[in-house]
């Protein structure tokens, strides 16, 4: 599938790059999923026209090549879709496509493992720690400099363990994570970071809602139970919340095999989106181009 004038984009968070820990950017920013306030800003002028997803879908149903302009999509659910990039959509006159996993709530009892895992980096005291799990595997870490944070959150073996590891799994390394660095994780960092439920139905009253999983535990990762709790439980989820019509989905960090990609087309979305171009012809999902840095 080429596409010569239309694209989908992949946004996550918008975030000033503030110095956090020992004078280095979050880790947000250093791995590539915030743009700052004035990237936004840009983009919104820049990216004409703005096409809402469905227009896409329709077409490629249809037969048709898609038309030529720029979508928008966010994944995740963080707090600033409410407080920036919604107010910002409504004065350009656009709109986009919003993927939620439902695990990241304003409510949730704790935050996501990732989440928890930048947090922890961008508040650490000590710069170089070593994370010992009590089984014999041990991770380092050294945040002296840009670049050895850097490799923390984009190429580390901590950070796939934290991606592919089951809740108890994830649990355990943060709370390693947070003994090692020398801070306590903030009891109402959910509360700070992610969205209530009313602003999802906000975000629905204008804007499309796809659906993103529970977990956001890479789908090829799971047996079949889980991977049908995935599918239908995100979607049956933001459906109470919002009643929203929920006919979309995007695979959580793109990832992808053939009996997932059997698994959605079963659980009757109508498109799936991935995390880059990687794959399209062989998932049957759409294509999106990474918005970061």
């Amino acid at each position: 599938m080429v596409w010569e004038h239309t694209r989908i984009w992949m946004y996550h968070r918008i975030l000033p790059r503030l110095p956090t820990a020992f004078g280095h950017p979050s880790c947000y920013h250093l791995r590539g999923t915030a743009i700052t306030p004035q990237m936004w800003s840009d983009d919104l002028r820049r990216l004409r026209p703005i096409l809402p997803l469905e227009a896409v879908v329709e077409a490629l149903e249809a037969g048709r090549a898609p038309p030529a302009g720029h979508v928008l999509t966010f994944d995740d659910g963080y707090t600033e879709w409410a407080e920036l990039v919604a107010p910002s959509l409504r004065k350009a006159g656009a709109t986009a496509t919003f993927f939620i996993t439902t695990c990241m709530r304003r409510t949730a009892a704790r935050p996501h493992a990732i989440d928890a895992y930048y947090w922890l980096l961008d508040h650490a005291r000590e710069p170089v720690w070593t994370v010992d799990l009590g089984d014999g595997e041990t991770h380092a870490g050294d945040l002296r400099s840009e670049e050895g944070k850097r490799w923390l959150v984009t190429g580390s073996p901590l950070k796939r363990a934290l991606i592919v590891g089951d809740a108890r799994m994830q649990t355990r390394l943060v709370d390693a994570v947070a003994r090692a660095v020398g801070v306590e994780l903030p009891e109402d960092l959910p509360a700070k970071i992610y969205l209530r439920e009313d602003e999802w139905r906000a975000l629905a009253s204008e804007h499309t809602l796809g659906a993103h999983g529970i977990t956001h535990r890479p789908w090829p990762l799971l047996d079949d139970d889980e991977l049908e709790r995935e599918l239908d439980g995100g979607r049956e989820a933001l459906r109470a919340a919002t009643e929203a019509k929920i006919e979309f989905v995007a695979y959580p960090d793109g990832a992808w095999d053939p009996r997932v990609a059997a698994a959605l087309r079963a659980t009757g979305y109508r498109a799936a989106l991935l995390a880059g171009q990687e794959g399209v012809a062989e998932s049957g999902a759409l294509p999106r181009w990474f918005r970061s840095p």
